[in-house]
């Protein structure tokens, strides 16, 4: 049986739901589901988790895989503070997929950080902590500079999946971007890395919202999902609800360009 297998960041992942998109996909196509998305993930954090299943055997020939790639601000940083075996020691899996922040190298395993604008860790920190300090420095210099640089975003983006493509292609694995509304701000840029670039095939969801639901306001009510404390709308995050009608849209687009890819 296949294996479909889904990398991204929350919006992919179980976020607030108990059947993502990728799962409902699989059982759709009768194929195994292989979760390789994970919340505040980086396109640094995708690229290497689909490397490593194919490596490792998870994917084979015949697999499909669904990118859906975070903003490109992201990135995966190694954290100075390397507490690996405590890491692994107090994680238990809440949810399904859901695994440490550790990453195996040649050079040993280390911890690392999914960074993106914003996120409140290293800002609280202990004084006297020299490690937590100076990740304090190294995150706050990297806000102050990973909005500004779109050629360099673009240039490593182009890189990422360029090298994701060939190495799907050679391994005869198909390839889907999954283009999603929550980073339509860098589309120009997506048209330069998949349009023009690249030959892989892309879908967006903002086809569901000008074909289906009209009304701005009912799109997204029906399809997003709410914060479960304060009860106001995440306007990041689809409901099960939605995960469920991305999952047939993607089923619908796949079934008639699979034979493209």
């Amino acid at each position: 049986m296949p294996t479909l297998a889904v990398g991204g960041c929350s919006f992919s992942d179980y976020c607030k739901v108990l059947r993502p998109y990728g799962v409902v996909l699989a059982e759709k196509l009768g194929y195994n589901y292989l979760h390789l998305a994970q919340g505040c993930g980086s396109n640094d954090r995708v690229i290497k988790e689909v490397v490593d299943a194919i490596t490792n055997g998870k994917l084979v020939s015949g697999d499909l895989v669904i990118i859906q790639w975070p903003e490109p601000t992201r990135q995966e940083v190694p954290t100075l503070l390397n507490d690996v075996e405590q890491r692994r020691k107090d994680h238990g899996p809440a949810v399904p997929g859901d695994l440490p922040l550790i990453r195996e190298s040649n050079l040993g395993d280390y911890v690392y950080y999914n960074f993106k604008i914003g996120l409140p860790a290293y800002k609280n920190v202990n004084p006297n902590d020299f490690q937590q300090v100076m990740m304090s420095k190294y995150i706050s210099a990297l806000e102050s500079v990973t909005a500004e640089n779109e050629l360099f975003f673009l240039h490593k983006w182009q890189v990422y999946h360029t090298l994701i493509e060939s190495i799907c292609q050679l391994n005869n694995i198909k390839l889907l971007i999954y283009w999603h509304r929550a980073i339509n701000i860098w589309e120009k840029m997506a048209e330069q890395i998949i349009g023009n670039k690249c030959s892989t095939l892309m879908y967006t969801d903002k086809n569901m919202e000008d074909e289906h639901i009209h009304s701005e306001e009912s799109w997204q009510n029906i399809m997003l999902g709410y914060d479960s404390i304060t009860g106001e709308l995440d306007l990041s995050h689809y409901n099960d609800f939605g995960h469920s009608l991305v999952a047939e849209y993607l089923f619908n687009h796949y079934l008639k360009i699979k034979e493209q890819l």
